[in-house]
């Protein structure tokens, strides 16, 4: 067993006006802190509102995009000369003869 041969009181006296600034710049960064962590649950709310918006107006025109409507004009042009098109570098090919997409 061990017993303490010497004892040393370890204490510390602060001012109140630095203690009330030290408490100040604490709980300040706490009251950031909470207000960032709502404004970002806010953010995504609008952001996950905005995307159900977004495809229920898809839903409901029906599914079609702009990309496949400029596709079927590409493919029904008059300006079509050649009998394939390369598009996307050459990763999509659209046979104008016969209105098929090849990826």
């Amino acid at each position: 067993m061990y017993f303490p041969v010497m004892w040393l009181n370890e204490s510390a006296a602060l001012a109140q006006k630095d203690a009330d600034s030290f408490k100040s710049q604490v709980l300040d960064i706490l009251k950031i802190t909470d207000a960032i962590k709502y404004g970002l649950i806010a953010v995504g709310g609008f952001i996950l509102m905005l995307l159900i918006v977004v495809l229920m107006k898809t839903k409901l025109s029906g599914g079609k995009d702009s990309r496949s409507q400029d596709l079927t004009h590409l493919v029904t042009s008059a300006d079509v000369d050649d009998d394939d098109v390369m598009l996307n570098g050459g990763r999509t090919i659209i046979n104008a003869a016969n209105g098929r997409v090849h990826t």
